[in-house]
């Protein structure tokens, strides 16, 4: 069984004086639930197909499959989103540290004892001012690669603070496809992504657990992988619910006949706010894979149609929170990865 983990900490730069709290000099203070969370995001995240944790260490978290070295084995990518705000840290000298542990376990049913595959770690969170403790953005992605035969599985999540006492779970029922033949995985949602030139080999990328990206400029990005057959241009396209085209372009693979792949940029700002569908299919025809994703108005608060937005301008909600971009900055991600290829399991600014 093949693992590689990666832990990417977004961290932003921001002056903040230390603050403590009284009687616990060495510890930066709990947040509770300040932010409101007027529509209710579980239900928006699990409806998308990922794993929901709630309580006081609330997480997202995905499963996304790509084939492996034979048609006997699929590559299981697990990624989790946290943000900093839901974790206790602790004052280390100049730093404040957050430590939790991760685990994740694939069981043929929900009664099962025995887990087919399961991974598991502890981590930590290290910044270097207080105020990026508070933040209430996406800030932590997890995420580790993991090799489960084909077949249907209950998937279960766990995260536990390691310096409290906050502690979340959640589970579904999944299905690690088959890879034999030509064929071609779920677009991924990725903030980054290199391809391989093999099956037996690991891509290099950084998953967007949540998949999603407020309303704006910035770009998603979504990876995916052909198999069994030469590259050549596929089609991908943005539908509605309704199955409205929205978007469309011809999207080049590269690679070999045995894995080749491509990076799918949309820009949210062509699409309307809410959730979309994206699907990508063989140019002349062939099996159409798709996936979920979001545009919203605000990365803390999920927006999804105008009517929502439109009572958050009721009189005593105050106004709509600056919207920021989702997840790590590219020239932080491309350090992580840095760190990723030469086995460095923490990364700071």
């Amino acid at each position: 069984m093949r693992c590689v983990a990666l832990v990417l900490t977004a961290v932003l730069a921001a002056g903040c004086g230390s603050m403590q709290r009284a009687g616990m000099p060495e510890t930066a203070p709990r947040r509770g639930n300040a932010s409101p969370r007027l529509f209710d995001a579980s239900s928006v995240y699990r409806s998308m197909g990922a794993l929901v944790g709630g309580g006081a260490l609330p997480f997202i978290a995905s499963v996304r499959y790509l084939a492996g070295p034979t048609p006997d084995s699929t590559l299981a990518l697990f990624s989790m989103s946290l943000t900093n705000q839901t974790l206790t840290f602790q004052r280390r000298g100049a730093e404040f540290v957050a430590e939790y542990h991760v685990e994740a376990s694939f069981r043929r049913d929900s009664t099962s004892l025995a887990a087919v595959r399961q991974i598991g770690s502890d981590e930590q969170v290290r910044v270097r001012n207080f105020q990026e403790t508070l933040r209430t953005d996406e800030s932590v992605i997890y995420q580790q690669f993991v090799m489960v035969p084909p077949g249907v599985y209950y998937v279960m999540a766990m995260v536990r603070d390691r310096n409290g006492p906050a502690y979340a779970r959640a589970e579904r029922a999944d299905t690690a496809p088959r890879f034999a033949g030509p064929a071609m995985t779920e677009p991924i949602a990725v903030y980054t992504a290199e391809g391989r030139a093999e099956r037996s080999a690991v891509p290099k990328l950084v998953a967007n657990p949540r998949a999603t990206l407020p309303y704006g400029p910035d770009s998603m990005r979504f990876y995916v992988e052909r198999y069994g057959a030469k590259p050549g241009p596929i089609v991908a396209r943005v539908v509605d619910d309704a199955d409205h085209e929205l978007w469309r372009d011809s999207v080049p693979l590269t690679g070999g006949p045995d894995v080749s792949s491509a990076t799918i940029v949309v820009v949210p700002a062509n699409l309307p706010v809410g959730q979309a569908e994206l699907q990508t299919l063989t140019v002349g025809g062939g099996d159409t894979t798709h996936t979920r994703f979001l545009v919203s108005f605000s990365n803390q608060w999920v927006i999804t149609n105008f009517d929502e937005m439109m009572s958050l301008l009721r009189p005593g909600l105050g106004r709509l929170p600056a919207a920021r971009p989702a997840g790590p900055p590219p020239g932080r991600l491309a350090r992580v990865l840095e760190g990723h290829r030469s086995g460095a399991a923490d990364s700071r600014e």
